[in-house]
């Protein structure tokens, strides 16, 4: 690393929500007081609620599908109607801070915490938590799900560091999901990733702070309302697909899909899953799409090769899966 930087974290996500369901703010005090306590409601949280599932899950029912709050609502992410820059992206450059944003929520929503620790600074220690205690916490989710919005330019002046301007990166982020607790709760918080410049070029941007809380209401999907339905993708369909194996070494793919339990992101685009239908290896999928300042929603059928290596959807474009 090149510079110097005394993280002040607010990053403990999971701690912070799973010790209450009163939506409880994220502080900016002492990160080693802050995580002591954060651990210990964490403590009695999972006495209270024996992390037990709900009745409908252990009996393998789905459960209604989550709809965030939106763009420019109280909790979604700001209502950025600006053209997307469609061009291949530089990792290095600003917009580089959100593809390492992009991998850190395919790793928490795919339950791969090794990778998304390794996206902190610090090889992991800026998120103020162990390698094991940062699983754990993560762990304690049902779902995640991360919706990134424009990275810009400098984030705050961090604390004993001269790090500031093009040195970083804001982005704002929303996350939303349930809760593995007793009724599985939804929740949501907003706020922003702060990146630094890492000197690696493999990796050039690495997440040293963020100050998400909790705002906003995730609502459930009513029967009858044209929003039911399974809006969990299965997992054999999760990751990143690219048009060739090649191109699942580059940033650049405009082919690139990623594909998460309640999320589809494109090079240009992004939804929202309202719904899944399955039959055998292929998957029917209803979702808002956002992209360019427009919404609208979109059905896609896409179907699974028999090695799970090959995605081909409705319109006879096939991907690979990487990694």
């Amino acid at each position: 690393m090149p510079h110097s930087v005394r993280y002040l974290s607010a990053s403990l996500l999971a701690l912070t929500l799973l010790s209450s369901c009163e939506q409880r703010t994220e502080g900016s005090y002492n990160r080693e007081a802050q995580n002591e306590a954060a651990l210990n409601d964490l403590s009695n949280a999972d006495k209270a609620n024996g992390d037990k599932v709900t009745p409908a899950l252990a009996a393998g029912s789905s459960l209604p599908a989550l709809i965030p709050p939106k763009p420019g609502e109280s909790g979604g992410l700001p209502d950025d109607r600006r053209p997307l820059d469609e061009s291949p992206i530089d990792p290095a450059s600003i917009r580089g801070a959100g593809l390492t944003l992009e991998k850190y929520a395919l790793a928490l929503e795919s339950k791969d915490y090794e990778t998304a620790y390794a996206l902190w600074g610090d090889e992991g220690g800026a998120s103020g938590l162990t390698k094991a205690k940062f699983a754990g916490a993560y762990d304690k989710y049902l779902t995640i799900n991360m919706q990134i919005g424009r990275p810009e330019t400098g984030g705050p002046e961090i604390a004993g560091s001269e790090v500031s301007g093009p040195e970083t990166a804001r982005v704002p982020v929303q996350l939303y999901g349930r809760l593995k607790n007793s009724n599985n709760e939804p929740y949501n918080m907003i706020g922003s990733f702060i990146l630094a410049r890492s000197g690696d070029k493999d990796m050039p941007w690495e997440i040293i702070d963020s100050d998400l809380q909790p705002r906003g209401v995730v609502r459930e999907a009513k029967s009858g309302s044209g929003e039911t339905g399974e809006a969990n993708i299965p997992p054999e369909f999760h990751g990143r697909w690219a048009k060739s194996t090649d191109l699942c070494r580059s940033d650049a793919d405009t082919m690139t899909l990623r594909i998460g339990a309640e999320k589809l992101e494109f090079w240009e685009s992004q939804a929202i899953v309202k719904s899944v239908q399955k039959s055998g290896r292929r998957i029917t999928v209803t979702a808002d799409y956002t992209g360019e300042g427009e919404n609208w929603t979109r059905t896609t059928s896409y179907t699974l090769s028999a090695d799970g290596k090959t995605l081909t959807s409705n319109d006879d474009v096939a991907r690979v899966k990487c990694g």
